[in-house]
């Protein structure tokens, strides 16, 4: 049968290469669950540095309020009320300055880190899939 388009056009090769572009112009579903493994592949190295600035940045913040933290312990057991007034008012300007430094910066990383397989699973439920 190709050989009358074989001779209308020129060559098999011709009318091959054609039907290999009309191909692929189509994704099946297997073709697009491979495309979607290979990019999730090359995808590794991002998220390797994403948890690591996770990381880094949730340590300096959660680090910050420890040692707001500690200052107001020490203020809450000094006897000296003038100091213990001087310590907690110390703790609660570090804690503010730290939620008002990186308090957006962190939400933001947490949100993205996290909610980006939050709002997959939960888009996949509403529409009745499953993974």
């Amino acid at each position: 049968m190709w050989g009358i388009f074989a001779k209308l056009f020129g060559s098999e090769n011709v009318i091959n290469k054609s039907m290999n572009g009309i191909d692929a112009l189509v994704f099946t579903d297997q073709e697009k669950s491979s495309h979607k493994l290979e990019l999730l592949k090359l995808y590794e190295p991002f998220k390797l540095a994403q948890r690591l600035l996770a990381l880094l940045y949730s340590f300096v913040f959660l680090f910050v309020f420890l040692i707001a933290v500690a200052i107001w312990i020490m203020g809450a057991f000094t006897e000296d009320i003038e100091r213990a007034g001087y310590l907690m008012t110390i703790a609660k300007e570090l804690a503010d300055w730290n939620i008002d430094t990186l308090g957006l910066v962190i939400s933001l990383i947490i949100g993205f880190y996290f909610g980006g397989g939050l709002l997959e699973g939960a888009l996949t439920k509403y529409k009745g899939g499953n993974k």
